[in-house]
């Protein structure tokens, strides 16, 4: 009815006013003021009739705010407490969310202090809810739990030590304190807010044996071999030790086990270089003069001799003399070498006077000189001095050769033999070197098997490297029935060592135990002339017709046999 009304009165007032020149009678538009722009005026102050509406001008006069080109008939409703839409309702279409009150500005609000509102009803409302206590603002579900007196800063429910978030920096450690003598155990403490009622608490760690309320750092130190006050420090070695239970000894100043009759001193037990027994010293600066005894000419005085006694007496007769009994230098002239000198791997001096150059295995060469090359080596040890090929450059290097020939070795220990200076043997010694077993570290060390099929050869055909395995020392001891390894090593408690393929340069960990399950050693450890290391059978590809497998076991050795196949075990410390 209203627009037909407007319809009608515009037709009657176009009908009898005048036309605007360009603009026919019936073309003419009311329009109202406009001032934001919003496309709706302001129905309170029309224009009049116009030909086509002009900026700031709107044919539509419905704009309950003029001033705000946000708000106009056609806006949505937003949640600002205004009429957006001038429909006569503020907020309508908008949803209101909860505001919670945070009177300690804290940034969580008090659950109970909800508003439901488009927006935050005040400065002191917040989204978050969650605050325990909204009067104080180190307490909300963001704080840290600290030990303080039970208060639940985190609002979990739960407070100091039965809250699982507890900041352990905040905690106490308490110690344990079995024989409540008030010092506790080092080793036996829990970090809490409060002790607890769980055995005796104290707040120090300072005991060294909590079984024993005797023992603690207020303990007076007695001779009893222990460490009564908990310093480190026993008997003697105590300062502060009781003077009652210490007896009269004689001073050891210099160490040599004899004490000086004319300086006594009180002690818990004899102790060379603090107190002795006996009252023998006839010099107690002197280590080697102590008792009657034989005395040799000592040139370069590092305190070994050699020649027939000069004299029989008890102090040292002067100058450049030594203990008879200390042994002979076999460098009389020489200060560096006597028995007992350090003796260096490879610089080929005797400095020790044993016979020879302690360097006996191929590692101890190259550890000393890492730019070792490939070649034969003369090596000293309890075994004498013998020439050995070491091979410095397969797999790390080190290698000792310890059985080479043109036969398979059976599984007996022998001495050394010239074959072992080369790769290419001419011999068929069929034994393995056991001169290297004192070096094995507890039977342990790592073997090389290799073969040629030619001893002409400049290359291995089969070169299998087993590390940490006990073999060398089993396969050394002299006979066949005690170096025998086992016969499917791997089932039980053998299981197969880390192994390489040094050809294919194929590695497989300790304890892979490949397609049959085990790792097989000797086919039979009767048989003195069949001893095998079976590598891809059992232990890498299960293939038995690839030939790299080491010796016989499956009827067919991998090297051959007969003229020029040669054989080798290479030995690592």
């Amino acid at each position: 009815m209203q627009l037909l009304t407007s319809l009608v009165l515009l037709g009657l007032t176009g009908c009898g006013s005048t036309p605007e020149v360009g603009c026919g009678e019936f073309d003419q538009l009311f329009v109202w003021a406009d001032a934001d722009g919003d496309g709706f005026g302001d129905e309170q102050v029309p224009i009049g009739w116009v030909c086509a509406t002009s900026p700031g001008q709107s044919a539509r006069s419905n704009d309950c705010d003029d001033s705000e080109p946000t708000t106009f008939p056609d806006a949505e409703e937003a949640c600002d407490l205004v009429d957006n839409d001038c429909d006569g309702t503020v907020d309508e279409d908008s949803p209101k969310v909860p505001w919670y009150l945070d009177a300690d500005h804290d940034g969580y609000g008090d659950v109970t202090a909800v508003t439901s509102a488009c927006s935050a009803p005040s400065p002191d409302h917040v989204r978050l809810a969650g605050d325990c206590d909204d009067v104080v603002a180190a307490i909300n579900p963001g704080a840290p739990e600290i030990c303080n007196g039970g208060i639940d800063d985190d609002c979990d429910g739960d407070a100091d030590d039965d809250d699982a978030g507890l900041d352990p920096t905040s905690t106490t450690r308490f110690y344990v304190d079995l024989d409540e003598d008030g010092y506790g155990d080092p080793e036996t403490y829990r970090d809490r807010c409060v002790a607890g009622t769980r055995n005796p608490i104290v707040l120090n760690g300072d005991d060294c044996n909590d079984a024993n309320a005797g023992i603690s750092p207020l303990a007076d130190e007695v001779c009893d071999r222990v460490d009564n006050d908990c310093d480190g420090l026993v008997d003697d070695f105590d300062p502060d030790i009781e003077p009652e239970g210490r007896r009269e000894f004689y001073s050891d100043m210099d160490g040599d086990g004899y004490g000086d009759p004319n300086a006594t001193s009180l002690a818990c037990w004899p102790t060379p270089g603090v107190a002795v027994a006996n009252d023998r010293d006839c010099d107690d600066t002197d280590p080697d003069a102590n008792i009657p005894k034989a005395w040799v000419l000592d040139e370069d005085d590092d305190g070994v001799g050699t020649g027939q006694p000069t004299e029989y007496q008890c102090l040292r007769p002067g100058p450049h003399r030594a203990p008879y009994a200390s042994g002979v230098d076999c460098a009389p002239l020489d200060p560096t070498v006597y028995p007992g000198a350090p003796d260096t791997c490879g610089d080929r001096r005797d400095t020790d006077c044993d016979g020879y150059d302690d360097c006996a295995t191929c590692q101890q060469i190259l550890s000393s000189t890492p730019t070792a090359r490939s070649g034969p080596y003369d090596l000293s040890g309890p075994f004498g001095e013998v020439e050995v090929y070491c091979d410095m450059d397969t797999d790390g290097g080190g290698w000792t050769l310890v059985s080479s020939g043109i036969v398979p070795p059976d599984d007996a220990g022998g001495a050394w033999y010239a074959d072992l200076a080369t790769t290419s043997p001419v011999s068929g010694y069929a034994t393995v070197w056991n001169g290297l077993r004192d070096f094995a570290d507890g039977g342990v060390s790592d073997l090389r098997f290799t073969c040629k099929r030619n001893a002409a050869d400049s290359t291995f055909a089969v070169d299998l490297s087993f590390y940490e395995v006990g073999w060398y020392t089993e396969i050394t001891t002299g006979t066949d029935a005690d170096s025998c390894f086992n016969e499917n090593n791997g089932v039980g408690q053998d299981p197969p060592p880390a192994r390489r393929d040094n050809i294919a340069q194929i590695s497989l960990p300790a304890g892979d135990q490949w397609n049959y399950g085990y790792f097989e050693g000797e086919d039979s450890c009767t048989d003195t002339s069949d001893f095998t290391v079976d590598f891809d059978d059992r232990g890498m590809d299960s293939n038995q017709a690839d030939g790299t497998d080491w010796g016989e076991d499956d009827g067919s050795r991998k090297c051959g046999t007969g003229t020029g196949a040669s054989w080798f075990i290479f030995f690592r410390e």
